[in-house]
């Protein structure tokens, strides 16, 4: 479930490799927008098991830790179908650097089979995660 909420910034990545028209479809994006001093990362649909865009990704995650401007993150999966073990690499390695910043990071609305993914691999342990944003946003504050 995403809340209808105003934005107070709202900023879209697409990481389609080389800009190349009509694969923005197959690219790994990203919506971000500040909700009550959370910084909320919603996912588009998409399946993250392309090596090309695990890479990208990661570079778009760590980029966005860097210009982190609040020191609270919520990364909402709901449109992430399947991820591979480098996907998973990608989310801990951003979680270890907002951790270096002194940031809290959340997980919510994961999909069944990144659920299953997660907790087969025990990352329950590594991550917070919520059944939903706004629980996410309230475990934050």
């Amino acid at each position: 479930m995403l809340l209808p909420i105003a934005s107070e910034e709202f900023v879209s990545f697409d990481l389609s490799r080389n800009g190349a028209p009509g694969m923005a479809a197959a690219a790994a994006s990203f919506e971000q927008l500040m909700v009550d001093g959370v910084l909320v990362v919603r996912f588009s649909k998409q399946r993250l098991y392309d090596a090309d865009k695990i890479e990208e990704l990661n570079a778009a995650l760590l980029e966005l830790a860097e210009g982190l401007t609040t020191d609270k993150v919520v990364l909402n999966l709901h449109g992430i179908d399947y991820f591979s073990s480098s996907g998973i690499g990608a989310l801990i390695r951003f979680s270890k650097r907002l951790g270096q910043k002194k940031a809290q990071l959340r997980l919510c609305e994961l999909q069944p089979m990144v659920e299953e993914i997660m907790l087969l691999q025990r990352l329950d342990k590594v991550f917070d995660i919520d059944a939903d944003e706004g629980s996410a946003i309230i475990n934050l504050s």
